[in-house]
């Protein structure tokens, strides 16, 4: 192995995320796939070499992510096994090594978030409960990064709990990740969007069982840490998509109660948002759809 291969190989890596993270996977692939070239060559010449199996499974777990951006869904699966399969066979190895079991849960909750898009929720499920049982051994030695991604995972479980009708076991994860939260929020506010993300996922379950006066607190609890965040520059549009939900919800059930003024309240609010959005991203026809329905909401309680 030579430094200035893995240093080059690593670059490519880096360089591939970069392009991710600003949406262009097709700029993105070339770097994975230069990385694996670099990466499989040197692992050939020793198969015992950590670095290299690690590169190798990182430049997998890239390509995938790629492929999953541009929806080439098999691809995208196929890459992330190739990427869990080196990390399992770490793990085996090296089964105290915390930076292993990190890199491990990210690609189970990646290969999760590939099954989920194509509807396999089982399957989805179950490497997310992998992933968390990783995330919470790291997170027991006191990582508050780990005890994020734990609050993330319980999420994303209580979604698919909920949306699988599995009411009781959505409180139990949304309940699990409200009360990491608040250990979290303890420490800094820089964790009071996921805290507020577990409320209103807590309401949605409360309106789903009809029990509006539940969701109704729950939806003003949200809209209350959700508005403390509306000036965040990192996550603005994060915290404006669910605000707009939150208070949408709330015109909803003020509607249903016969208040007629505060329904029409929580609507404009609501409309206020989408608004901002579409000025924001013209071209997306969802934002369109959502206005006209939340309008013809407020048209309706204005008689």
């Amino acid at each position: 192995m030579t430094a200035e291969s893995l240093a080059l190989s690593r670059s490519h890596i880096d360089r591939g995320m970069a392009a991710l993270a600003e949406g262009q996977p097709n700029s993105a692939l070339p770097h994975f796939e230069a990385a694996l070239e670099i990466a499989n060559a040197e692992f050939a010449r020793d198969p015992s070499d950590v670095d290299w199996a690690r590169t190798r499974a990182s430049a997998y777990e890239g390509m995938g992510a790629a492929a999953m951006q541009l929806e080439l869904w098999p691809y995208a699966q196929a890459h992330f096994e190739s990427a869990l399969a080196i990390y399992e066979d770490l793990a085996g190895s090296f089964p105290d090594d915390a930076g292993i079991k990190a890199d491990l849960s990210n690609v189970h909750a990646l290969v999760a978030d590939e099954a989920q898009q194509e509807g396999f929720l089982g399957e989805a499920y179950h490497h997310f409960e992998i992933a968390l049982g990783l995330e919470q051994g790291l997170a027991a030695q006191g990582s508050a990064l780990h005890q994020l991604r734990s609050t993330q995972l319980l999420k994303k479980l209580g979604v698919l709990a909920f949306f699988g009708g599995n009411l009781d076991a959505a409180k139990a994860h949304f309940e699990a990740s409200v009360a990491i939260e608040e250990r979290l929020l303890a420490q800094s506010r820089a964790f009071l969007h996921e805290r507020a993300q577990s409320t209103l996922w807590l309401g949605h379950l409360a309106f789903e069982r009809g029990d509006q006066a539940a969701a109704g607190a729950l939806y003003e609890a949200a809209s209350l840490q959700l508005d403390a965040l509306r000036d965040d520059a990192e996550e603005g549009a994060s915290v404006l998509q669910d605000l707009s939900i939150c208070r949408e919800r709330m015109g909803s059930l003020s509607a249903d109660a016969g208040d007629r003024e505060a329904a029409a309240r929580h609507y404009r609010a609501s409309l206020s948002i989408v608004e901002a959005q579409r000025q924001e991203n013209p071209t997306d026809e969802s934002l369109k759809v959502k206005y006209e329905a939340i309008a013809e909401r407020l048209n309706q309680v204005l008689g």
